[in-house]
């Protein structure tokens, strides 16, 4: 369930909400990783980290890491 407010809101910035919905649309896939997200908005590193931390500060995005087969997994959870 997507917390339409995100998009409503004028304490979150516009890089951030793109940042949400793209992350929303791609989040399932198997290819999908940070650096993808990065890659795929065209974001230098800088402008990244700020969107990033601003959504996972606002409450809206939720990163678990946890361990697979050995390997180190992230999961993207939005709120």
């Amino acid at each position: 369930m997507v917390k339409e407010n995100i998009f409503k809101s004028k304490s979150i910035s516009l890089k951030a909400k793109g940042m949400y919905g793209t992350i929303l649309a791609f989040k399932n896939e198997p290819y999908f990783s940070k650096q993808f997200l990065m890659d795929y908005l065209d974001m230098g590193a800088y402008s990244f980290r700020m969107a990033w931390n601003e959504l996972k500060e606002q409450g809206y995005l939720e990163v678990n890491k946890k361990k697979e087969n050995g390997a180190f997994v992230y999961e993207y959870k939005l709120h």
